[in-house]
């Protein structure tokens, strides 16, 4: 509610958002643009607010881009959780903790929004050592032939 009655969306509210730089004595971009938050006198501790991923997207007062980038998250997140799954050596434990985590990141998307490639990073990562150390337990050698 608090992004869908801002009065100033549009691209340039979109660009500032995603400059925003992580810092623990500032207060975060939402709190200080689009909300009144109590956050902003409070000394010595790092409080923030997040619009989730639906106010993030609507930051540019377009309903269209919206639904689209929605969509495309969606079936974004999908994939990821299959490959988490397939390269993940099947594991559904593993594959709901990640799914988890991404539609944690998601809900509470918004602040310091251009770091989020650490954490997909960091994903794509696990799951890369995990296959190939599942390749090097399982590998089996070739039978001899014996002449």
């Amino acid at each position: 509610m608090s992004v869908s009655s801002y009065p100033n969306k549009g691209w340039d509210l979109w660009r500032e958002a995603w400059q925003e730089k992580y810092s623990e004595n500032i207060t975060s971009f939402y709190d200080i643009k689009l909300i009144n938050s109590h956050y902003q006198y409070v000394k010595n501790h790092h409080y923030i607010n997040t619009p989730g991923i639906i106010g993030f997207l609507f930051y540019l007062g377009s309903y269209s881009f919206l639904f689209v980038c929605m969509v495309l998250i969606s079936l974004g997140a999908s994939c990821l959780e299959i490959f988490i799954y397939k390269f993940g050596g099947k594991n559904i434990i593993l594959c709901s903790l990640l799914a988890q985590v991404i539609a944690y990141r998601l809900a509470s998307f918004g602040y310091v929004p251009a770091q989020s490639y650490l954490l997909f990073g960091t994903i794509f990562l696990n799951i890369l050592i995990i296959y190939i150390m599942e390749k090097i337990l399982y590998m089996r050698p070739k039978p001899r032939k014996i002449v």
